[in-house]
């Protein structure tokens, strides 16, 4: 396809205002913060401290927001990198180390933030900031004080207020935001259009947009009746289930495989993500979905399927080869941090090394729960019959000993050089120790040897090492042998079918508080329990441990829980949440911004047995969620952040969410549900950047992989490109909130990505077979399809005269993927 003629009717578009997707970019003449810092900023850190979170009050979104600091005050002291927090903390030099739970900036960054702050002018005179959340001194006794907390208390459930344009109020939803309004002086946007709404209302609940079809009847008749059974019908969709599963599958930091350097695939991982999508489905209720992810194996002991449901436990990345107490305790923490932010709100992952710096969680009580999970382990168990499994492991020795003798060769040809390679590189890490004078009080000869030992069990010769000196028969003669074991495995017989999840060790284990979080440093030993100041130091039994904590976790009275789900179901709604840190609600997180209608939401979700689909009805159908999006100067002035909900939040919709609407578009999307990742194609280039086994270099377009992305196999290593840039969490943490970043890679992705060409080939085909032979017919059905509404009368004079010129229909309906509102709802 030319790109120009696409790009030609993007200009038009553009010059005419219609809102084309560009990236915005710093100009020629912008200073060192915009032209490398911001940038940064954008890449790494506005997750957590941009629009929507703003974590420990930091916001860096701009220079002026970046010099007023936080929390904690200033993090920048113009003309001095050394000593300004902001550099200690992405140098490192100070915890927590920053970006949080991922790699050390790059050095490049680093110097780039450090040349910044050197330049800043100490006459920088920053804006005034809320007083600093007080940091607490080491060893504090929790208090009464602390339990009084906002979010350690039980919410209430307040009456609905009164307020004086009661014709507005559709439920007690709309009564607690008009009240905040009226009192701010300020009025609701008035309704959005039917199809804005209908739009809005398929993309918050499937992820996919409405057909022609479904528009076209909601249009007929836009009634409250039908907007509910719209609702209804979409609520019962299965496709309600992946979309609403995806949101979960962030929090739970879901992946395929198991990251770092090693990035091991996980064949069985899929189950706990088929088991999420099938658990919204069905509307489980959260306090059920909460017990099975920690402890199904525990609730049903009998029952191998009830393991799929733990998968929640052994998502995080980790070294799945490793079996050591060091890779142990990243695993635990990985568990202590996860299901404390995402069931509970809470950092408990920060009082790791150190009691908790601001919220009134002491060290001792990050091991307490730590030591909830330890006495558990991983388990992958096949879910055949005895029968089954044993003729499976049958098949699997009598290939194992069909390759035997050819493996058997490889080792003696690849043996010498091994050995020569081996003894080399012990040879200059004996050098190096010795000329650092770090033998550790050993002879030379003795160094060497227990080198030599360690060496042979941990370095991993990489083949390319290996065949360099080899000689050119041995070379052939190694080939021929690989291939021979190719065809031997290719009639082995596929996986069994197992629970990836966790299970109890037969004996526990002892817990420990590690000093400054070393695990080769214990301390006080403890036990299970729960966070002192939420349950006055209570113990839990050494038996089922984690049965008691999802017990503890989805109790009706535990004050957290209710409030955090409600709240993330609000944010996945409205763009962000009443409490805007969403994983935080604790010292340093944001405090809600209609605390009482946060209760409410919170004492109804219990009152309605734990059900999701309850509360969206109940937020779909307000007249708070109806409300345009239309800007008002007045207001913004008034309250620019919107906080007060005097319209609509517009926003982008997710990747996973543009990719399939393009497929829904061309007409290619595969609707089958569940089973094992799909790979699409990814670039050579891209993949060779990732760990092995590879992502499948033969992988191609098609049917079986045009399927809902949350389909995709998510490899932590390699991320598919298109979903990447467009902000797909990177899986290494639980994701609260996803980045909405504009940036030129996007629009270039959309113009350029194969993907994108092929299905806009596959849209103009479909356009002409459902509209017929007449051009102006072609260019309405288009519209329709990509953007849910006919084209306006200049619209069409453009597309015609486009056509005219020449161009395809390929590259209208190419040039309809670039528009900004494919990708953005109102």
């Amino acid at each position: 396809m030319k790109l120009k003629n696409s790009f030609k009717l993007l200009l038009v578009f553009a010059l005419a205002g219609a809102g084309v997707f560009t990236a915005q970019t710093a100009s020629a003449g912008a200073d060192l913060f915009a032209d490398e810092v911001a940038p940064i900023f954008a890449a790494h850190c506005v997750s957590c401290h941009g629009a929507r979170v703003q974590r420990g009050g930091l916001d860096l979104r701009t220079e002026t927001a970046a010099l007023r600091g936080g929390s904690r005050g200033p993090i920048v002291i113009p003309g001095n990198p050394r000593e300004s927090l902001l550099y200690r903390f992405i140098t490192h030099a100070e915890e927590p180390g920053m970006p949080l739970g991922g790699d050390k900036l790059a050095d490049a960054a680093i110097a780039s933030i450090a040349r910044w702050i050197e330049r800043l002018s100490p006459a920088v005179v920053a804006a005034p900031v809320e007083p600093a959340t007080p940091v607490r001194a080491p060893g504090y006794k929790i208090t009464d004080a602390d339990r009084a907390f906002w979010s350690f208390i039980p919410p209430a459930r307040p009456n609905p207020p009164a307020v004086k344009n009661t014709a507005w109020v559709r439920n007690e939803i709309d009564a607690f935001i008009l009240k905040s309004l009226e009192d701010a002086g300020l009025s609701p946007a008035p309704p959005a259009e039917p199809r804005v709404l209908l739009r809005r209302v398929y993309f918050d609940l499937t992820g996919l947009p409405p057909s022609p079809e479904e528009m076209a009847e909601f249009l007929r008749d836009p009634s409250d009746a039908a907007y509910t059974r719209v609702v209804e019908k979409l609520l019962a969709s299965p496709h309600y289930g992946e979309r609403w599963g995806r949101h979960w599958l962030d929090l739970a930091r879901y992946a395929d495989s198991g990251g770092y350097e090693f990035d091991y695939d996980r064949p069985h991982a899929w189950r706990y993500r088929d088991w999420v999508i099938q658990s919204f489905n069905a509307d489980m209720p959260y306090d059920r979905f909460i017990r099975e992810q920690l402890a199904g194996d525990e609730l049903n002991p009998n029952d191998p399927q009830a393991l799929v449901s733990t998968g929640f436990c052994r998502n995080g990345p980790t070294v799945d080869n490793a079996n050591n107490e060091e890779t142990r305790t990243d695993e635990l923490d990985d568990l202590v941090t996860t299901t404390s932010s995402v069931f509970l709100g809470l950092t408990v992952g920060c009082a790791r090394c150190h009691d908790h710096k601001y919220d009134a969680i002491p060290q001792r009580d990050y091991y307490r729960l730590q030591a909830v999970f330890g006495s558990s382990q991983k388990t992958d168990r096949v879910l055949v019959s005895a029968a089954e499994e044993s003729a499976h492991k049958a098949r699997l020795k009598e290939i194992d000993a069909e390759i035997k003798p050819l493996r058997t060769r490889i080792v003696a040809i690849e043996k010498p050089v091994r050995d020569q390679l081996l003894a080399e590189k012990v040879e200059f890490h004996v050098r190096l120790a010795e000329g650092a004078g770090a033998l550790g009080g050993k002879t030379r000869e003795q160094f060497r040897e227990e080198t030599a030992r360690r060496f042979a069990k941990d370095v991993n010769l990489q083949a390319e090492e290996i065949e360099e000196r080899l000689s050119e028969s041995e070379i052939k003669e190694r080939k021929d042998l690989q291939k021979q074991i190719a065809e031997i495995n290719k009639k082995r017989p596929k996986p069994l079918p197992a629970a990836m999840g966790v299970t109890n060790r037969k004996t526990p284990g002892r817990s420990f508080v590690h000093v400054r979080g070393d695990w080769r440093q214990k301390g006080e030993e403890v036990f299970p329990g729960f966070p002192a100041v939420l349950s006055n130091g209570a113990a839990i039994n050494p038996v089922n441990r984690r049965r008691q904590l999802a017990d503890w976790i989805a109790r009706a009275d535990n004050p957290l829980t209710a409030r955090v789900a409600v709240n993330r179901i609000w944010q996945y709604h409205f763009g962000r949440g009443i409490v805007r840190t969403p994983s935080d609600f604790g010292a340093t997180g944001d405090r809600p911004s209609h605390p009482e209608l946060l209760d409410r939401l919170a004492t109804g979700f219990v009152k309605q047995g734990w059900s999701w689909k309850a509360m969206h009805r109940l937020i779909l159908q307000s007249s708070t969620y109806r409300q345009a999006s239309r800007y008002d100067a007045q207001a913004a002035a008034k309250d620019p952040e919107n906080r007060l909900l005097w319209r609509f939040n517009p926003r982008r919709i997710e990747s996973e969410a543009i990719r399939d609407a393009v497929l829904v578009a061309s007409g290619n999307l595969n609707r089958k549900m569940g089973g094992p990742g799909v790979y699409p194609p990814i670039d050579r280039a891209v993949i060779d950047t990732g760990s092995r086994p590879r992502w499948p270099l033969d992988a191609k377009e098609g049917s079986d992989v045009w399927r809902r992305s949350v389909y995709i196999f998510v490899k932590r290593s390699v991320l598919v490109p298109l979903l990447e840039v467009f902000d797909c969490p990177v899986t290494t943490v639980s994701a609260p909130v996803r980045s909405a970043s504009t940036v030129s890679p996007q629009a270039l992705a959309l113009l350029n990505n194969e993907f994108v060409l092929e299905q806009a080939e596959a849209f103009a085909v479909r356009v002409k077979r459902e509209a017929g032979e007449d051009a102006n017919a072609q260019i309405v059905r288009a519209f329709e399809i990509a953007l849910g509404r006919p084209p306006g009368e200049k619209e069409t004079g453009w597309a015609r005269e486009f056509l005219s010129e020449g161009a395809a229909m390929r590259d209208l309906c190419h040039a309809l993927f670039n528009v900004n509102e494919f990708v953005y709802l109102d």
